[in-house]
């Protein structure tokens, strides 16, 4: 924050799959898209403040969704 504004924001969305980065990514990228469209629109962000990753709990891996 500076002040009362946010500055950044990190979407982190958690999954469980046996399937591969690919397929998560190809899966659920539209999503986190529209999560980072939200956020940029309610806290008044640009696209390059917000980062969106896709934990996959089954997997113990962190995918980034640009």
């Amino acid at each position: 924050y500076e002040g009362d504004r946010a500055v950044h924001a990190d979407i982190i969305d958690y999954k469980f799959s046996s399937h591969g980065d690919e397929y998560i990514l190809k899966k659920y990228a539209s999503q986190l898209r529209l999560y980072r469209q939200v956020t940029a629109t309610v806290c008044g962000l640009e696209d390059k403040d917000i980062t969106t990753t896709v934990v996959n709990i089954f997997a113990n891996r962190c995918i980034p969704v640009y």
